[in-house]
């Protein structure tokens, strides 16, 4: 056993659960953290966690990738915000943080919640109205992000693990990321992402409110 301060990283990595989806016990310790949205996936109607959320730009200190399967509440926010085509939530960005007043039943649990979300309608605050509790709504506002830079999409990817250095020189032609044009931007993007994605018809049910 070593002699010296155990880092940051080494304390959060003894916390982490050994669980195949991002929870709260991930985020004890962790303040809020902003990530992008890889590829968002629905399991269909009837699945105890219908939607699972893989994203780049953040790494947990146990090293592993663990997608985000957001709450009733928290699907009812996306939704409001950017729609029920989760093909293009690709790409956009979400801050999330741990809420330790979050209830199940009657018991606090703690929960993720969302505090930012880029592409909102005039990039303004938005705000809607969510159940908190069995039979009870309160106003929900999350504020704006601003959308990354085409370079720091490419970066994300990159860091992330997504895709290679290699891969992103051959996929912009070897050009630099800023003689790109614009125009090329998503269509490169989709392409270093390649993923599909699945539309939920409607909301299934789902775990905590």
């Amino acid at each position: 056993m070593s002699d010296e301060d155990p880092s940051e990283d080494e304390v959060l990595a003894a916390l982490a659960p050994k669980t195949d989806q991002l929870n709260t016990d991930d985020l004890i310790g962790r303040p809020p953290f902003t990530v992008t949205i890889e590829r968002a996936r629905s399991a269909g109607k009837g699945a105890e966690q219908p939607w699972s959320i893989e994203f780049s730009g953040c790494s947990f200190a146990d090293g592993r990738a663990k997608p985000w399967k957001p709450s009733k509440t928290m699907r009812r926010l996306l939704v409001a915000a950017w729609g029920p085509k989760m093909k293009e939530w690709r790409g956009r960005r979400v801050t999330l943080y741990l809420d330790p007043d979050v209830r199940f039943g009657k018991d606090v649990v703690g929960g993720i919640r969302v505090s930012h979300l880029s592409h909102l309608p005039g990039n303004r605050p938005f705000t809607v109205g969510l159940t908190v509790t069995r039979g009870k709504k309160a106003p929900w506002t999350v504020q704006p992000l601003s959308a990354l830079s085409f370079f720091d999409q490419l970066m994300e990817l990159v860091n992330g693990g997504i895709v290679t250095k290699q891969q992103v020189h051959t996929a912009l032609g070897q050009r630099r990321a800023q003689d790109v044009p614009a125009s090329e931007h998503a269509t490169i993007l989709t392409r270093l992402r390649g993923v599909q994605q699945t539309l939920p018809d409607t909301e299934p049910n789902g775990d905590e409110e």
